[in-house]
């Protein structure tokens, strides 16, 4: 119990504190009970009156009233009060001390209630006071203050020079005024951002400070007044400096003549930040002049590799980079391993520990020696801690040293090792429940599974939650965290994918939610290679096209039910070149602070290794519709082609937290790929990211701001319409072709191909009727009349031959003739009893379809008639014409 005892009225602090919900932010069930103990500890030991908190409620009141995004006064009530620069402090013990001190970065300071974004982006050497401010009363008081400000942007573990880094400066007037304040003053003078050179130089003209009081016009002043406190500042210039691969800094200097630099109004002046002044000569420009460096905090990349045990003369080490140079990378410090033991095959960075700053965490997967697993002691889980020693240290340098070893894996194969190794992402406002761990075998008789809790601190420290025994080995699998206490471990195998639910309590069994089943025509199937988490209802998924016939990206929507299995729900195909897929990389750019938080509209960064050691990236938007999520647009926007000599093993993206308000400049942001190869290689590329303003869902009458997140900065290609161009177009040049053809068979207009003489005569049948021309015709004599012509005495044979000379009829069968028979003249002949049945037949048909015969004629008109030869080459022309 808090306050004066049991029987006090004022008693009731853990009654307020007990009030608070289940389902309260976690964060806030965090801070409130100690900031509730504090407020209520303080109105106690007091005595607050109900008259003093009227007045500190008003003094809140006015504060925001006044507040706007030219002057922030709760900001400068914060800063009188030091609270600020406390928080900068804590801060700067998180992150700008994690290089230990031995290459110390410049300090950071607090941003101030003036800063403005977007300042006017300025040519290194130009001036921050405005063209227009020159001609003013004002300008004559600035002239004696003129400064030459230079200096070199620095990579602090490195000393290397930072090019195209952006300096962002603002400086208060002679009068001790920023622009805001100030009516004499344009918009936004002496203010600008600059950028760096090659040679990581900036430069340029701007004022000397003047050491001015904080505004008296609000509750910041009054309060200064009633504490009877002096309410200046020391003179001095504000600057955000920030970089690719570095963190931003927002720091101040001060002027080190300035009396002041010893007594801030707002605690901001540091000893490391007073800076010196001098005259400058030969400048008509400037009589001051001032010389800074700026050192930033570089990102670093944890990689590591090697032979495995054995004397093969490539060793096995876990080596921290230095990522700042985008021309290079550079090795901050490496830790050699054992040459007994195993490689390293998985790896994963906790982050850095919350009771010591300057270190950070690594969990990796790397087997014992063979003679310790001979004995049944694989101790594959290592815990190593990345971190430098003080300036007090005998030894300076960064540090990586192993801390722990244990085994996760019950069973004792001699082959088996750590092949994966995964932890569920962190949450900004989660801070107090453990990160669930999972780590998978590789080459075991007996697949499984572990699962294990990593504390909150991020300490190298683990507690194993239980284990999963999978039919087969998985080929890959992630973690994500669904609530305070409550997580989910998605797995695939070759065909199917399996979601595990994981709390306090239990540990569900593998339940399928997904199987791949083969394509139309097929009886392969394809294969997962790799899976991750976009967010608890989605997963992304690579899957090898089975016989090496390509890779495609496919996103699966989680099911919400037992009942329920997961549906494809968007894929992608990756370029022909690639026939299968090895590594695979998600980020998120606009996470979510809880698991508990709806994931609003977001974009994710995927990035997909080959066979042919490209890297095929792509965008995927994550957007909400009618309280349904949706992906959509999964769109490649760039293919790295040859990245590694030889086959990439494994890819990284670096991670990605928004900048809060606008107090970064969203054009200097970017996200890093990294890569490694089976040849040990190492390589990082940087992908731009830019500030998207979305569509506001908000009425006409809404006043609420459009939603801001953050996406590629590259555009990203959609489905090319060149192959449905180039489609149509043939489908239309072949009907066109073919209506061409139609008409020529047809013999309908002008031929232009001369189809018709290369087609069969049946599809030369024309179409409409052909006008008959009307010629005199003879009429046709049959076999009677052809006979009666011929005076011919009873006694004389007739013969009937076709024309020796082969003249073809209009009927297309040759001329027939019939004479009194001559052997000499005609040849022989045959009478039509001694003809064979065939050339009987013959004969028949060709005179009925010259209409020399009917059917109705009989054969006896044929007696006493020699005929000649129908066989031969006449016999050919006969049958083809017939």
């Amino acid at each position: 119990m808090h306050g004066k005892g049991e029987d006090s009225k004022y008693d009731f602090t853990d009654r307020v504190i007990a009030a608070t919900g289940q389902t309260a932010h976690p964060r806030l069930k965090q801070i409130m009970p100690r900031l509730l103990c504090h407020l209520h500890d303080f109105a106690r030991e007091v005595d607050l009156t109900v008259e003093e908190w009227m007045a500190g409620v008003e003094m809140i009141n006015e504060a925001g009233r006044m507040s706007t995004d030219k002057r922030n006064e709760t900001q400068l009530i914060c800063d009188i009060l030091g609270l600020e620069s406390l928080v900068n402090e804590i801060t700067s013990e998180l992150l700008l001390r994690a290089d230990g001190g031995n290459h110390a970065t410049t300090p950071s300071t607090i941003l101030g209630p003036f800063y403005r974004a977007n300042a006017p982006v300025l040519a290194n050497g130009s001036s921050i006071i405005s063209a227009s401010a020159q001609n003013s009363t004002w300008y004559h008081k600035a002239v004696p203050l003129r400064a030459h400000i230079s200096g070199h942007v620095l990579s602090a573990s490195t000393h290397k020079a930072i090019s195209n880094a952006v300096v962002d400066v603002w400086v208060a007037g002679p009068d001790g005024l920023y622009e805001q304040q100030d009516p004499e003053q344009p918009d936004m003078n002496l203010r600008g951002r600059f950028r760096t050179d090659e040679n990581g130089r900036y430069e340029m003209y701007a004022l000397r400070p003047t050491a001015y009081p904080i505004p008296f016009d609000g509750p910041a002043g009054r309060l200064l007044k009633l504490l009877d406190r002096h309410p200046y500042r020391p003179a001095h210039i504000h600057f955000v400096v920030t970089a690719d691969g570095h963190r931003a800094l927002t720091t101040q200097v001060f002027d080190c003549e300035d009396k002041y630099t010893t007594d801030d109004a707002v605690f901001a002046a540091k000893e490391e930040l007073l800076v010196q002044f001098k005259e400058r000569k030969d400048d008509d420009k400037a009589k001051w002049e001032l010389t800074y460096n700026f050192l930033l905090y570089p990102d670093h990349l944890v990689v590591a590799g090697g032979g495995g045990p054995g004397r093969n003369g490539v060793g096995n080490k876990i080596t921290l980079l230095d990522t700042s140079d985008a021309t290079q990378l550079t090795e901050v410090t490496e830790l050699e391993l054992s040459p007994n033991e195993d490689n390293v095959m998985s790896l994963v960075v906790v982050g850095l520990q919350k009771d010591k700053p300057t270190t950070t965490t690594v969990l990796a997967g790397v087997n014992s020696s063979p003679e310790d697993i001979n004995k049944g002691q694989n101790k594959h889980l290592r815990a190593l801690t990345i971190s430098q020693p003080g300036k007090s240290a005998k030894t300076g340098g960064v540090k990586i040293s192993e801390v722990a070893r244990d085994a996760l894996f019950v069973h004792k194969d001699k082959d088996t090792y750590q092949r994966i190794l995964r932890l569920s992402p962190p949450h900004e406002g989660l801070t107090s429940s453990p990160r669930l761990g999972a780590a998978a075998t590789g080459l075991s008789k007996h697949p499984q599974i572990a699962l294990f809790d990593v504390p909150s601190t991020n300490s190298p420290r683990w507690k194993t939650r239980g284990r999963l025994d999978p039919r087969v080995e998985a080929m890959d699998l992630d973690v994500i965290q669904t609530g305070p206490d409550t997580y989910q471990l998605a797995y695939c195998d070759d065909h199917d994918v399996f979601t595990v639910e994981v709390s306090k309590a239990e540990i569900s069994e593998p339940r399928c939610v997904y199987t791949i089943e083969p394509d139309e025509g097929e009886d392969v199937k394809a294969s997962f290679k790799s899976l991750r988490y976009l967010t608890t209802g989605f997963l992304v998924t690579v899957v090898n096209n089975p016989k090496s016939r390509g890779v495609a990206l496919h996103g699966l929507r989680l099911p919400k039910n037992d009942d329920e299995n997961a549906r494809l729900a968007i894929r992608a195909k990756l370029p022909s070149s690639v026939s299968k897929a090895t590594s695979l990389a998600v980020r998120n750019l606009s996470p979510v602070a809880l698991p508990s938080d709806k994931q609003g509209e977001a974009q994710f960064v995927i990035a997909v290794a080959g066979n042919d050691s490209s890297i095929s990236l792509y965008t995927l938007e994550h957007k909400s519709a009618f309280d349904s999520d949706i992906l959509s647009d999964l769109a490649p926007f760039q293919v790295l082609k040859s990245v590694h000599a030889s086959s990439i093993t494994n890819l990284a993206i670096s991670t990605f937290a928004p900048p809060e308000g606008s107090k970064k400049s969203s054009s200097e942001l970017c996200v890093k790929l990294a890569s490694v190869s089976v040849g040990c290689s190492t390589i990082v590329h940087n992908i731009p990211i830019k500030q998207h303003v979305g569509k506001s869902a908000s009425t006409s009458t809404d006043k609420l701001p459009k939603p801001i997140r953050y996406v590629v900065a590259l555009k990203s290609r959609g489905e090319s319409p060149a192959l449905v161009i180039t489609l149509i177009s043939v489908v239309f040049l072949i009907l066109i072709l073919t209506g061409q053809v139609l008409l020529e068979a047809k013999d309908i207009g002008e031929p232009i191909l001369g189809a018709r003489r290369f087609l069969p005569t049946s599809w030369t049948v024309p179409l409409r009727k052909v006008p008959k021309v009307i010629e005199p015709v003879t009429e046709q004599k049959t076999i009677e009349n052809l006979l009666s012509d011929v005076n011919a005495h009873h006694s004389q044979q007739m013969v009937i031959k076709h024309d020796d000379l082969g003249v073809i009829g209009p009927d297309g069968l040759p001329a027939l003739h019939v004479d009194i028979h001559d052997e000499e003249t005609h040849g022989p002949a045959t009478s039509w009893e001694n003809l064979e049945k065939k050339d009987q037949d013959l004969w028949k048909q060709r005179l009925k379809k010259s209409g020399h015969w009917m059917e109705d004629m009989g054969e006896s008109i044929f007696k006493g008639v020699l005929f000649g030869e129908i066989g031969g080459a006449i016999g050919n022309i006969v049958g083809e014409a017939l």
